[in-house]
This record gives structure tokens, sequence and C-alpha cells, in this order.
């Protein structure tokens, strides 16, 4: 009599899937674990079930997203934020690096931090899924020079009039460095 009736179920997505054939083809876009039955029968009615399990790998990187550069003044906090990245099932993990003195490493969706130096640092975004896929974003935050340097004009001093002396600001100091010195007097 043979087998005259072959029947495919799962589902997928939620959707129920029928398939009919003794070899069929699917293409399964989502990671996950299914369970597929198959159901045949023969010409006089008998059927029979039996079922294979198929575990979809998740193999699509994600993307991240480590949002727009910003400009920010020293010792203000600067808010990250990577809820733009994706994933086809999810991300697990957002991992921001990038050096301010040292190396700084921060997790979350959109972690704070506060510069206290002026620069320009380059943030990298790394996201991940439970699978292990990940991508790379980078932002870029330019911190501005808040602080006002200080100036020291030297001691005092008491010389003989025909005599040349010198200025000394040597003593001032800026959080990034002296660029200029102007003396101003009434002679």
């Amino acid at each position: 009599v043979g087998i005259v009736n072959w029947t495919w179920s799962f589902v997928d997505q939620g959707e129920g899937v029928l398939l009919y054939g003794e070899v069929v083809h699917y293409t399964f876009t989502r990671p996950g674990c299914y369970v597929i039955t198959l159901n045949v029968s023969d010409g006089s009615g008998n059927w029979a079930l039996d079922t294979v399990n198929i575990t979809v790998k998740d193999v699509t990187n994600p993307v991240a997203d480590a949002g727009i550069d910003q400009t920010v003044d020293e010792d203000i906090i600067v808010t990250f934020d990577g809820s733009g990245s994706t994933d086809n099932v999810g991300i697990v993990n957002y991992t921001w690096t990038f050096y301010d003195g040292i190396q700084i490493i921060l997790y979350g969706v959109s972690p704070e931090y506060i510069f206290n130096n002026p620069g320009i640092f380059n943030v990298i975004l790394n996201v991940s899924d439970e699978a292990g896929n990940w991508d790379t974003d980078t932002m870029t935050v330019y911190v501005n020079d808040t602080t006002e340097p200080v100036a020291d004009a030297g001691a005092d001093q008491w010389v003989n009039e025909d005599t040349l002396i010198a200025f000394n600001g040597s003593g001032s100091t800026d959080n990034v460095g002296v660029v200029n010195y102007t003396w101003t007097f009434i002679d």
C-alpha cells in the first residue's frame, strides 16, 4: 500500500506552518528551538507521528549605535546613549571604552561619566547578543577647557633706577598649559 501523505507541522514566529511532501524545504529566519511533527498516512487511513527537534543558531551580528558626538564643558556629566543599537533577538551587553588618562570601561545602555580633563575622547561602544555575536561603533566627546589659568607675576622687587630687571611668570599654571604671557604697566 505505502505512504500516500506526508504532513509536516510546526510553529514559527507564532504562526502555524504546514508543509506537504516526502522531502520539504523551509528557511528559518529566527534563531530558536523548533519541534517539527511529521504525520504520515497510507491509503488505508493508517497514520503515525514522529518529531524532530531543529535548533537554529543565531549568526546575525547586532548593529551598534553609540549615538551622536557630544560637545561638553569639563566637569559636566555626560550620558552615553546606545539605545539605537539593534539585534534580531536582543542585546545582552553594552560595553563602553575610552581613555581619560587611564582606560575607562562603562557598562549599560546609557552610562554616565564626568570628564575632568579637556580634550577629544573617542568612545567605543561594543554590543553583543546572547550567542556571542557583536558589533562596535564609535562616537566622539569634545570636552571644552573651562578652567581659568592662575597668573603668578612673581615676588615684589626693589631695584635701582636704570637697572634691567626680569619679570618671571613661570609660577603661572593652567590645567592644559599657559600659551600666552602679557605684561602691562605704566612707565
